[in-house]
């Protein structure tokens, strides 16, 4: 009955312009109810209101889409953890979840083409809470000379950009294309002009100049 009368009020603010307005249901509105249906209210505590809609703009029609629980997307995350520790995947290595930060995952980068085969490179991928739904973001913390990879360590890939990102896209994929661009820098969408311009016009120093800098700044391989 209750329901019912809730159900009736709210046909009472229905607007012939722009079509039924969201309710909420809050303590005061269930209360008042039951004194109009005669039932019985058996929980004496004080009314405290709630927050109203505020952050639940996703229950509207036209709102953003809903938030994923957290544990919903830690499963995700480890099946995701699983299936890249299980491809084995030279090029990634040591890859773990920060301790403190959840969306946070560390790993060990180790290219195995020239120039960069000298080294090893950590990088961070850093997971929105909107994940899948907003991409990670990936960045190096081991200096590298590359025209994709700009002196703070952040990186134009493609894949991860915001009019290119699908929901479907696997962290692995990501990881693959990460170490495509790695190996094969794309100087047409540098964030570093100058190493672009002398990649282009100048290989062979550009070669030499990013040998010298990962030895020089760069982690020793695993094994080494």
């Amino acid at each position: 009955m209750v329901m019912s009368t809730l159900h009736n009020n709210a046909q009472a603010f229905q607007c012939p312009s722009q079509g039924p307005i969201l309710i909420a249901i809050t303590p005061a509105l269930i209360r008042s109810s039951l004194k109009v249906t005669g039932c019985q209210d058996t929980d004496t505590s004080p009314v405290q209101e709630g927050p109203g809609l505020e952050g639940w703009d996703w229950l509207r029609p036209d709102g953003p889409t809903r938030p994923r629980s957290l544990p919903v997307i830690g499963r995700l995350w480890d099946k995701e953890l699983d299936e890249m520790k299980r491809s084995g995947s030279r090029c990634l290595q040591d890859i773990e979840v920060d301790d403190t930060n959840v969306l946070l995952w560390k790993g060990l980068l180790v290219p195995d083409s020239p120039p960069y085969n000298k080294g090893a490179f950590r990088i961070e991928i850093s997971f929105p809470p909107e994940y899948p739904f907003k991409p990670p973001k990936i960045t190096f913390k081991t200096k590298i000379y590359h025209p994709n990879v700009d002196e703070k360590g952040q990186v134009c890939l493609p894949i991860i950009s915001a009019e290119n990102w699908k929901p479907a896209t696997k962290t692995d994929q990501v990881i693959q294309a990460l170490i495509s661009l790695v190996n094969k820098p794309e100087p047409d969408h540098p964030l570093r002009a100058d190493l672009a311009d002398e990649f282009t016009q100048d290989p062979k120093r550009f070669m030499r100049n990013a040998e010298d800098h990962t030895r020089k700044f760069s982690e020793k391989r695993p094994g080494e």
